[in-house]
């Protein structure tokens, strides 16, 4: 069904090509470049911060917060042991450890503070599988999300044991 639209779509696209032509020959309404030249004057020129900006400052806040609470190297887990290439498998085994480590750190009574810092921990505006470039391999991918993952549960961890 998808292959018939996009061939379709293709046909479209050859056929507005071919007769450019007799689709341009209308005029613009009377008055259209004065309401759209009054549009501009009032259009915002300040500079905007790009969405993309918005998430490195993120990542950066995330990262920081990763460097300031990393376990020393001998205290660290392995939490995707037996966990393969599949960034399904990775991010359910991630969400699943989130979860047992919430349960303890929620459950004896944790102060709101240390909940919001285990909470800017793990929050993310768009999951990291989401944004990784389909150039990149399984195996690549998979080593990434690992990585990344197990830093956020290192310093989980390293939350809950603050208290």
């Amino acid at each position: 069904m998808i292959l018939n639209r996009e061939i379709n779509m293709e046909k479209f696209e050859e056929y507005i090509k071919m007769y450019r032509e007799a689709f341009d020959d209308k005029e613009l309404p009377e008055g259209h470049l004065d309401r759209f030249e009054r549009r501009l004057d009032t259009f915002d020129t300040r500079p905007r911060r790009s969405y993309l900006w918005l998430m490195a400052a993120g990542i950066a806040a995330v990262v920081a917060v990763i460097v300031f609470l990393r376990l020393p190297e001998s205290g660290q887990r392995d939490w995707f042991a037996g966990v393969g290439v599949d960034q399904v498998d990775i991010c359910e085994t991630y969400y699943s450890n989130v979860a047992d480590i919430y349960e303890d750190l929620f459950s004896a009574g944790t102060d709101a503070e240390l909940g919001l810092l285990a909470e800017s921990v793990v929050d993310e505006t768009s999951p990291l599988i989401d944004l990784l470039p389909d150039e990149m391999g399984a195996e690549e991918k998979a080593a990434v999300l690992k990585e990344y993952y197990g830093e956020l549960l290192d310093a989980l961890l390293k939350i809950k044991n603050i208290k």
